[in-house]
């Protein structure tokens, strides 16, 4: 499913449906096998990275599930329109429990921190860094030979420090406002979840030409979606650099985006720095735009969207 479809789901009123006025319509018995897949899905995918999904399709107050019980003619309604919104949600949902599980990695600890100064890449302290190379369009297991793409990772005690270099010859970065839609441009992703047990996490992105989105999401455990207002929150300690670099001849166009994420402004940090061996939850992404739309792009598999913590991988710090 693609992001904007599920945006558009988020936001919608969970009693869109109250005041239905079409007469139910009689659910095929394809429409009603559907539904059955949704509730065997729902169970099977708890404890799974199809979790997310299962989540929008088991909660009574969700709209999609809703759609469940229109194609099961308990509720009136499209059902025509149920099947193409619970379908991929079905498919994502029973694709958990044998989806590939992100490597284990070490983020190493920067002796010296980077600048952010425009050099990005040429300062020395990234050759110590973590390099992340695999490359996957979301929802598939293979690798993309589409998008060449790499992230770098350090840390030390005030920063979580991220360079992302990408390949792409159709660089569309529109200059928005602060928390614009950077997700409709070129741009790094990236999601830092720093525990399991208080699914707060942060969104940042930004642009290829410096756009920025920035963002702190609670995760429903077993529900649908993040919880009102969670987007709320600017980070102004966040540094950032980005440059675009200009193709040598035969080699491709590409551009490089830098940041610092303050640690003192992820959950669980306000108090505390951060030491060796403990784990951050990450997901690395990456959007690529064309005149087509835009893909997606993570350096692991990820099921539904960046938005599903469950599939995260787990980052140790290293010192």
């Amino acid at each position: 499913m693609k992001r904007s479809m599920i945006c558009a789901i988020l936001i919608l009123s969970f009693n869109v449906f109250s005041e239905e006025k079409a007469p139910p319509a009689k659910p095929t018995a394809e429409d009603i096998a559907l539904s059955e897949r949704a509730e065997k899905a729902v169970a099977t995918a708890q404890g799974t990275f199809g979790r997310e999904a299962a989540n929008f399709l088991g909660n009574p107050k969700s709209w999609v599930h809703h759609l469940v019980l229109v194609l099961k003619g308990e509720k009136p309604g499209d059902t025509g329109y149920a099947r193409k919104i619970v379908e991929p949600l079905v498919k994502q949902a029973e694709a958990g429990p044998e989806w590939p599980k992100p490597a284990r990695m070490e983020i190493p600890y920067a002796v010296k921190a980077p600048l952010l100064d425009g050099s990005l890449g040429a300062d020395p302290s990234w050759k110590t860094a973590l390099s992340v190379l695999s490359v996957y369009e979301l929802n598939q297991k293979e690798k993309s030979d589409g998008a060449g793409t790499a992230w770098h990772l350090l840390w030390d005690e005030k920063y979580l420090y991220v360079l992302m270099e990408a390949q792409d010859n159709d660089i569309r970065a529109p200059d928005v406002p602060r928390d614009g839609p950077v997700w409709e441009q070129d741009c790094l992703e990236i999601f830092i979840l720093p525990a399991l047990d208080s699914p707060q996490y942060l969104e940042i992105l930004v642009g290829a030409k410096g756009a920025l989105f920035d963002a702190l999401h609670t995760k429903q455990p077993d529900a649908w979606g993040p919880l009102p207002n969670g987007p709320a929150k600017n980070f102004e300690d966040l540094r950032k650099s980005s440059r675009i670099i200009a193709a040598q001849p035969g080699a491709k166009q590409k551009y490089e985006i830098e940041i610092a994420v303050p640690f003192k402004d992820l959950p669980g940090f306000e108090e505390k720095k951060p030491e060796a061996g403990q784990v951050l939850y990450l997901m690395l992404g990456r959007a690529d735009a064309d005149s087509q739309g835009v893909k997606y792009y993570s350096y692991t598999p990820v099921l539904s969207w960046f938005h599903n913590i469950w599939n995260y991988g787990e980052f140790v710090l290293k010192k």
